[in-house]
């Protein structure tokens, strides 16, 4: 217990883009469930990059002071300048059970390309900006994004039929049964 503790300590001593009160939220949600992020169709990787984990340094508020501030080259698709990662620029309409929002991304072309998936939890996680309090995500980016729960591709590991998803409202990273609704927004 001693070694967990001070691990978590550490965590919530560094400064990190979305303050100590989501670094607790995150450290307690990543001990209750374990993450298996999604596979593409040759193992993992695109472009020969893993895509279950993060190949990038993480984005932080351009209020923070931190190195890598939030950037986005803004059309459509928009492009992150931190991440290299290219999102939808409007979520689409309605609302998706995890595996509908899995297949409707597999099915999206926009802007000319195609690969769209669901992103992995992480992914998601770079949009959160903690200095935005009425909306969690850069605005001029991502116009009308609703302040709700929005699906990542990363299951739950433990939980069978759990799903992770991060709530654009209050940037919780929460999990939840895969037959709820929520909102989506692909990447590639």
């Amino acid at each position: 217990m001693r070694q967990h503790s001070t691990r978590y300590r550490r965590l919530f001593r560094s400064p990190g883009p979305f303050g100590y009160v989501a670094m607790f939220s995150f450290a307690l949600a990543i001990g209750a469930c374990g993450s298996e992020d999604a596979k593409t169709s040759d193992g993992g990787t695109l472009d020969g990059v893993d895509v279950r984990w993060a190949n990038w340094p993480m984005p932080n508020s351009p209020s923070s002071g931190l190195p890598n501030p939030m950037s986005y080259t803004v059309s459509d698709p928009v492009k992150d300048n931190v991440t290299g990662l290219r999102w939808q620029r409007q979520a689409p309409d309605g609302l998706f059970t995890w595996d509908e929002a899995k297949s409707y991304c597999a099915g999206v072309e926009a802007g000319g390309l195609s690969g769209w998936r669901l992103p992995t939890r992480i992914e998601l996680v770079t949009l959160l900006d903690p200095s935005n309090s009425d909306n969690r995500i850069d605005t001029e980016a991502f116009p009308r994004s609703p302040h709700e729960d929005f699906w990542s591709s990363s299951s739950c590991v433990g939980f069978a039929g759990q799903a992770w998803y991060v709530n654009f409202s209050h940037g919780g990273v929460v999990y939840a049964e895969i037959t709820a609704k929520k909102r989506i927004r692909c990447v590639r």
